[in-house]
């Protein structure tokens, strides 16, 4: 494999900032931004700089180079590193940590993996984002599930109203509560501390929709598993800037 390059050869290249270069608009050059548009919506799907870019194709003519040694020998390898990279930049066990397609595949993959029963439920929040809320009816539908909404009041006061929501809806009986760490809608962070307790105390499962998170909050996920998080999704393709 000869994709062995520093990191700092960006910084020579020009195409990463040097140690100490302020933020704001003299930064925009390190990605391929159309000057014409006030690109805002980096948390749908974030822009790469034009580095990452860089080593995107580098990996790309290695794949087309020799496609079956790629995958079969190059590949496992490759993902194992970039696995180990990402755990320690989010405080996790590499062992724990796998690659989903996105955040929404992720709590997709746990919710549909369960051995759900008659009657139970599944609480999320009135503010959860649509796709996850979606799953959650398909299932109830699959299954003869309950949805139970946790219902949090906007324009919010503070935030133990989140954590009283939550802790009104799981105190009915549920099987599995997702919490979103950042509200899509609403551009606010959850209490996870607070809900994972109250989840451990009823023996509800806790999957954490951390779709926003990723080098937006610091993470160290094996503390939130301590607290009672059982499974954490995120994705790397918004603010960690990721292809």
């Amino acid at each position: 494999m000869d994709i062995d390059r520093n990191p700092a050869d960006g910084i020579a290249d020009g195409l990463l900032p040097r140690s100490g270069e302020p933020f704001g608009h003299a930064l925009r050059r390190y990605w391929t931004l159309d000057p014409a548009v006030h690109f805002l919506n980096h948390g749908s799907y974030g822009a790469c700089p034009r580095h990452v870019l860089n080593r995107q194709a580098q990996w790309r003519a290695l794949m087309e180079r020799e496609p079956v040694r790629f995958m079969n020998d190059i590949l496992p390898q490759a993902l194992r590193e970039a696995r180990d990279a990402l755990a320690e930049f989010v405080g996790a066990t590499p062992q724990n940590l796998v690659f989903v397609e996105n955040a929404t595949a992720g709590v997709n993959a746990v919710l549909r993996s369960q051995d759900w029963r008659t009657g139970e439920a599944i609480v999320l929040a009135n503010h959860a984002y649509p796709a996850v809320k979606n799953t959650a009816r398909f299932l109830a539908q699959l299954h003869g599930l309950r949805v139970v909404e946790a219902d949090i009041p906007w324009p919010l006061t503070d935030a133990g109203a989140i954590v009283d929501a939550y802790v009104r809806a799981i105190s009915a009986g549920a099987r599995v509560a997702v919490v979103d760490h950042i509200f899509s809608p609403l551009a606010v962070e959850t209490p996870l501390d607070q809900i994972a307790r109250a989840c451990r105390s009823q023996g509800v499962m806790l999957v954490v929709d951390g779709a926003h998170a990723p080098a937006l909050l610091p993470l160290e996920l094996d503390a939130l598993a301590a607290l009672g998080v059982d499974c954490y999704t995120g994705n790397a393709h918004k603010w960690l800037c990721a292809p």
